[in-house]
């Protein structure tokens, strides 16, 4: 049995998330469990549970999946006090 099985397993190597344990995938005859494949922009992987790094307060994830976001809004402060959560900012 190996360490990635299932659907789940084949989107994250294909998205550069995982390297398989064994073995190699193609797509359009190139291979796809490498880091610069070109395929990957093709993928998106969402993980059955989302977890936050501990070390980063609320502040610098919300920055931080702000610099990830295709429309960056680096007005997190602003938005944190839209919704209320101004004062837990660095928590």
């Amino acid at each position: 049995m190996s360490q990635f099985e299932g659907e789940t397993s084949l989107f994250s190597v294909l998205t550069g998330m995982n390297r398989p344990s064994s073995g190699e995938i193609y797509m359009n005859g190139e291979e796809t469990n490498n880091q610069s494949s070109a395929n990957r922009r093709h993928f998106s992987y969402m993980p059955d549970q989302l977890v936050f790094p501990k070390h980063l307060t609320g502040f610098e994830t919300l920055q931080f999946f702000s610099m990830l976001s295709q429309e960056q809004n680096n007005d997190v402060k602003n938005m944190l006090s839209y919704v209320g959560l101004a004062e837990s900012m660095h928590q």
